[in-house]
């Protein structure tokens, strides 16, 4: 599959296109090559996220991605502004890392970042390695130092209050709380996930989440 982009044409973050529009009531089957669930594109100076469950639920759709392309602690380009964002728009969103220079990345956060209450969102820590022109697994690191916020309380990497939240190939460690935690959300999905040197649990799952899934979790 090769996408390119209209130079005149400037889609807004979180935009969605469906590129195969299944009009019956199954599912996509098969994939394009090499392109498995979720595998990144790039089209001009954008990024895009395919999904064979995109659209209506059973549509080939390209999801612009929000990307995170420093690793500061806040302001433009940023994981705090990207959640921020995504936090914003009552959309389906994605968010990307595309950091310059070798890996790995870490993100040091104080205080805690903005809880994640966002319909549908996708963290992918697949790092976007330029210089070789691949995707590198577990090259982006959120990590807390151990401090604890204002009020002497503790600070957890992730804090998941609702929606349908996927994370794959992040490192989250040394918090104070835990590596994540979820209170609420229609489903959590965490895929080649490593927490560890956190005072709290590495995943802390509340009664409210009902759907959980953990694929290569360490």
């Amino acid at each position: 599959l090769v996408v390119s982009r209209l130079p005149t044409f400037n889609p807004l973050v979180s935009d969605e296109f469906v590129i195969v529009n299944n009009t019956g009531d199954q599912p996509v089957t098969g994939q394009f090559n090499g392109l498995q669930e979720g595998e990144v594109l790039k089209a001009g100076d954008d990024f895009y996220v395919i999904s064979y469950k995109g659209g209506d639920g059973n549509d080939v759709s390209l999801h612009r991605a929000l990307i995170v392309t420093n690793t500061l602690d806040s302001g433009p380009g940023s994981l705090r502004q990207s959640l921020l964002d995504a936090n914003a728009i009552p959309l389906s969103d994605v968010i990307l890392f595309d950091i310059p220079g070798p890996g790995p990345h870490v993100i040091s956060v104080m205080p805690a970042l903005p809880a994640i209450n966002d319909a549908k969102l996708q963290i992918l820590g697949t790092y976007i390695d330029q210089v070789n022109g691949v995707l590198s697994p577990l090259q982006v690191e959120i990590r807390g130092n151990g401090q604890r916020d204002s009020e002497d309380l503790p600070i957890d990497g992730l804090r998941i209050l609702a929606g349908d939240v996927f994370v794959r190939d992040l490192i989250v460690r040394n918090f104070s709380g835990d590596g994540i935690s979820a209170d609420v959300a229609e489903s959590l999905t965490l895929e080649r996930f490593v927490t560890g040197g956190n005072s709290g649990s590495g995943i802390d799952v509340g009664a409210l989440v009902r759907n959980v899934t953990l694929d290569t979790v360490y």
